[in-house]
């Protein structure tokens, strides 16, 4: 590299002032000063020319030694490192690395440093992408000059540091007997060739040999961190990295002088490069072989190994070992000056401080705190404020922490640091402070600001995103360069539920995992299972997809779901894991356990005194219990917000995981589960029951829908509250398109729906959310028979919900009836007559029929059956926010969103015949959204409110032949499954007169005498979605219901009460 001319602009300054200005005589006119302006530029540039001249030669004949590299400037970048000013420094790495040593291949080994502080920064400022390829820029510069510790003129000895060289630490000695060894910070290295013959004669670049001056201690630490850090972006998907094996195989060789002390310098990336490779326990004697030199001496990289030592021990859970190890790491790393490592140091020994359980805080921390305000190491003095803060926060000592978190805020400033990772720790941590002290809003702005940072700067997610763009480039194949084998690991690993381990020792990674969506990574996932012919994992891929799906819809992506289910759940619904968690989370909240206690005897005193009854709904006292209650369960919800952040495992309950077998082997017997999933443009189908299973793609999902629209407008649906006209409900032309349709399904599969067996489960996804499979159907011996004429139907959103729970429904069910006005078109009177239908001989029946003022959340706790007549659309793009009480609207508290808050528990059975999905206007919907998703996040929010069987309309038709239906399921509930009861329904219903004026969907006109409600208008628009329960087998066998009945008695004139109403029940 050039070395710096030796005349400075000062120098320059200085020579200029040396030449005389020119006397002239004092001639008089514009002349005279002319030429004596020429002659002063001419002097000046004659000055200059002299000056390059003389300066170049003399700088030629005077040789000047190389600077060493790194440079004094890359050094004092690490000023504003510390700072936490980390564009600044990446500034000024960057410059740096513009400048460095160029050989006629490729960039020096001084480029290493430069790539891995450049990464350093990225990392810090959460931009991953960038700090992964600075590391691998780093490590593939090393891997082009392997042996270049062979070259270095190495001291041959090392001795003791002088105790002038090292004052004592601050908060505390070292636990090891070792002593700081002397090195020096430059050393020259080799360069070059001494016989360049060779390469004269056959061709190539003469490098004559010659001594360069070098850092070779910098260049080994930045070389271990870039190997570090690169292991922990990459993750599960180091061990499988090209770059990770050749880096192995070449530091296995040991690249160092033989014998020599500088092996240690060697060890220590050799270890880490085992690490990566996922060969831990190989790496811990060479990490402990790299501590010390001459069996005595530590070194300025004893810090670095010292922090790995621990983190193994912290990963094997020796929590005591791990505390000592970082405890000397950062006594290491204050003896050698390391600010960079002092912060990692510190950062994992508190993590372990924590782990631990163990009372107070750390008591490093404090003087460390102080030693870094007068050092001004602003970064280092907030990592430990903030480690302080978490410490002091779960010991419940809220101000104390908040005082910290002032005091780090101001350290942190406007600085770069902000934007990164201090930062992102920062807003947990203080919406964690906010949720302590009841401030919720508060926190929720905290919380929502650091996962904006999370949705960058997560490992876990970065590691999720960086197979998915190998999948996605074509690099996962059955033979590589990413085997499928291994892609189907790494998925496995990446995409698992956040376990213990991971709420407790990464609570930050876990909540972005669960939070941030990532639904194409599930669909990859799915994928690569499919391409390893290995159906029943893509059974179970598909389905921890729908869980993602749902999660995604909700705050904190489920955690609050998880603890709600964890701590309120009845335990016969819970695996014994989470029983167990709840134990363990109540012994750390004990006020919790309180308010869980008062909720539950005020929740059994409302069902005592039967508060849902016409009487108890407008008692004052009531009312006052229920706001009693309300206030309960909000105390217990600012609980959990705070569990939600804290070091707390919490299994993902709901919706539950099971495995293709489990779930197989607990179907009913009869039941065959079709099960679809959409991938991108794709839709694939599995068809199972307890004894074999078939897979099939649907060979052209857009003919499916193609026909299905076609099916939708053969009955009529173009508009919502469009008039059917009655030659339409006489056509049989749909029958064809029905057909169609299910060929289109089962095409290039040996499935067939219309087999004989008794119950088809099916778990739609995407456009088939939109199918009526009910009305599906094909000839048979001359007849056309749909799908629930030969077997029962019923859906659910996640398969893993088909294995039916043990507890059985209440006989005489608390039953809500909801009256609104559910079709524009309704006369006043028909709420009132249908609730009289419904109730007839139904003592626990009470109607609703103005808002409560006790919000809907609360009241949902306390009602088994919850009916709704009402208008019910829902906006797609917010599915949960939809009022199932629309009487309510959407104020606080009544939104689906708002019923899966505390207090536990909603209806088993809710009945929403007036829910609108794209379906009634022949599938116009919003194209940038999912295919169903309104209904798919209605059936799980119900569900996971505690809801077994939801019954929801595809579209609305109310009128009596909806009441009826409605009245002949909720009635045959107590005594059946949900699927006989609703074919038992429809069954009844298809041999019915139909009224056209009282339709509101029929033209009033019409004259039409001979109508039925045998066409699927009437019956098919309604969706069945159960867990499976079986009603408990009576004492002594009982009668099967009839399957036909006579048709419903016919009133004189409109309006009057259904006729069903006098029908007699079966």
């Amino acid at each position: 590299m050039r070395n710096p001319g030796v005349f400075s602009a000062g120098t320059l300054f200085v020579c200029r002032s040396r030449f005389p200005r020119a006397e002239f005589p004092k001639v008089p006119g514009p002349f005279l000063q002319i030429l004596r302006r020429w002659v002063s530029i001419g002097l000046f540039w004659l000055g200059w020319t002299l000056l390059v001249f003389f300066g170049r030669w003399s700088q030629a004949q005077t040789p000047v030694p190389p600077r060493s590299v790194p440079s004094t400037r890359y050094f004092a970048a690490f000023d504003l490192f510390l700072d936490g000013e980390y564009r600044e420094a990446l500034k000024v790495f960057e410059e740096e690395s513009r400048g460095a040593i160029r050989t006629p291949q490729a960039r020096w080994i001084d480029s290493i440093c430069y790539h891995t502080m450049q990464g350093e920064c990225c990392y810090a400022l959460g931009l991953l992408d960038a700090a992964l390829s600075h590391y691998t820029a780093a490590i593939q510069l090393y891997l082009s000059y392997p042996d270049f510790l062979m070259r270095v003129q190495f001291p041959q000895t090392v001795g003791p540091a002088t105790s002038q060289n090292f004052r004592p630490c601050p908060w505390g000695a070292s636990s090891r007997r070792s002593v700081p060894g002397k090195f020096p910070t430059e050393m020259l290295i080799g360069l070059g060739r001494l016989n360049n013959i060779d390469v004269l004669r056959q061709g190539g670049v003469v490098q004559l040999p010659e001594y360069r001056s070098i850092r070779v201690q910098e260049i080994v630490r930045t070389l271990a961190w870039a190997i570090r850090r690169r292991t922990e972006l990459l993750g599960p998907l180091a061990p499988h990295d090209p770059l990770t094996s050749e880096l192995l195989a070449v530091l296995s060789r040991s690249p160092a002088p033989p014998n020599h002390w500088s092996q240690a310098w060697i060890d220590l990336p050799h270890a880490l490069a085992l690490i990566a490779a996922g060969k831990a326990p190989e790496a811990i004697p060479l990490l402990n072989r790299s501590l010390v030199v001459v069996g005595q001496y530590d070194h300025p990289l004893t810090g670095l190994g010292l922090l790995e030592l621990g983190r193994l021990a912290l990963v094997q859970g020796d929590l005591d070992r791990a505390a000592n190890f970082f405890h000397d790491a950062t006594v290491s790393a204050f003896q050698f000056e390391d600010g960079h490592l002092l912060e990692e140091a510190f950062r994992h020994a508190a993590l372990v401080h924590v782990l631990a359980n163990r009372q107070g805080v750390l008591p490093t921390l404090e003087p460390a705190a102080h030693w870094a305000k007068v050092q001004d190491l602003k970064a280092l003095r907030a990592t430990l404020l903030l480690a302080m803060t978490e410490q002091f926060l779960l010991g419940g000592k809220t101000p104390q922490a908040l005082a910290l978190l002032k005091e780090a805020e101001t350290t942190i400033g406007r600085r770069e640091m902000a934007e990164g990772r201090i930062g992102g720790e920062f807003r947990y941590l203080q919406a964690l402070a906010e949720y302590q002290r009841g401030n919720l809003p508060a926190g929720d702005a905290f919380l929502t600001a650091a996962l904006d940072y999370l949705k960058r700067g997560s490992l876990w997610l970065f590691q999720i995103r960086q197979l998915d763009q190998e999948f996605i480039a074509g690099r996962v194949t059955p033979q590589g360069p990413i085997s499928a084998r291994t892609a189907l690991e790494v998925y496995g690993q990446l995409l698992r539920d956040p376990d213990a381990t991971d709420w407790t020792y990464r609570p930050m990674e876990a909540l972005a995992v669960t939070a941030i969506p990532h639904p194409q990574s599930y669909e990859h996932w799915f994928l690569v299972a499919l391409m390893r012919k290995e159906p029943e994992l893509a059974v179970e891929i598909a389905d921890r997809a729908r869980r993602h799906r749902f999660w995604s819809m909700l705050p904190l992506g489920g955690r609050l779901l998880a603890l709600r289910w964890v701590l309120e759940a009845p335990e016969d619904r819970l695996p014994p894991e989470a029983v167990l968690e709840r134990q363990q989370i109540l012994v750390q909240f004990p006020q919790y356990e309180v308010l869980s206690r008062q909720t539950r005897e005020v929740l059994t005193k409302l069902r005592q005194e039967r508060t849902i009854s016409p009487e108890g709904l407008t008692n004052k006292a009531k009312e006052q219990q229920l706001g009693e209650l309300g206030r309960s369960a909000l105390l217990q919800e600012a609980t959990l917000r705070e569990m939600s952040l804290r070091r707390l495992p919490a299994s993902m309950v709901f919706p539950p995981q099971r495995s293709f077998r489990e779930v197989r082997d607990q179907l009913p017997p009869g039941t065959a589960a079709l099960i679809f999933f959409a991938t991108g443009n794709d839709l694939y189908a599995f068809l199972m029951t307890q004894d074999r299973y078939e897979q099939w793609k649907i060979k052209s999902p857009a003919t499916v829908e193609r026909r299905l629209t076609a099916l939708l407008r053969a009955w009529g649906h173009y508009e919502a509250n469009r008039e059917i006209p009655v030659k339409e409900l006489t056509s049989t032309a749909w029958q064809n398109e029905a057909e169609g349709l299910l060929r289109s399904i089962v095409e290039g599969s040996r499935a067939d729906l219309m087999a004989d067996f008794p119950e088809l489960l099916i778990v739609p996804d995407g456009i088939t959310w939109y199918i009526p499979f009910e009305a599906l159907g094909a000839v048979r011996q001359g007849t056309f028979r749909t799908i629930i004429e030969t077997k029962n139907v019923r859906y659910l959103p996640v398969l893993s919900l088909a294995v039916p729970a043990q507890r059985g429904r209440r006989i005489a069910p608390t039953t809500l009836v909801v009256l609104g006005r559910l079709h524009p078109q309704e006369a006043e009177e028909t709420a009132r007559q249908v609730y009289e239908l419904w109730s007839r001989g139904q003592p626990s029946y009470t109607p609703l029929t103005q808002p409560l003022l006790t919000p809907t959340s609360v009241v949902k706790a306390l009602v088994d059956q919850l009916l709704v007549w009402d208008d019910l659309r829902v906006d797609q793009a917010q599915p949960l926010g939809v009022p199932i009480i629309s009487l309510t609207g959407k104020s606080p508290g009544n939104t689906l969103a708002d019923w899966l808050a505390l207090p536990w528990g909603g209806p088993d059975v809710v009945v929403l015949p007036g829910f609108h999905t794209p379906v009634e206007s022949g599938l116009r919907r919003d194209r940038s959204l999912p295919a169903g998703r309104e209904i798919f996040a209605t059936a799980c929010g119900l569900m996971a409110t505690g809801s077994r069987t939801v019954l929801l309309s595809r579209w609305r038709t109310g009128g009596n032949i909806c009441a009826e239906l409605i009245r002949e399921f909720v009635h045959e509930l107590p005594f059946s499954s949900a699927s006989e009861a609703w074919r038992r329904a429809v069954t009844l219903c298809l041999d019915w007169p139909v009224r056209p004026e009282l339709e509101p969907r029929l033209p009033r006109t019409s004259t039409e005498t001979n109508l039925s409600a045998r066409h699927p208008f009437f019956w098919a628009g309604y969706m069945l979605l159960d867990c499976g329960l079986r009603p408990e087998p009576p004492e002594e066998p009982a009668e099967p219901p009839a399957v036909e009945m006579p048709p419903p008695k016919v009133p004189e004139a409109p309006p009057a009460p259904p006729a069903a109403a006098e029908q007699p029940q079966p």
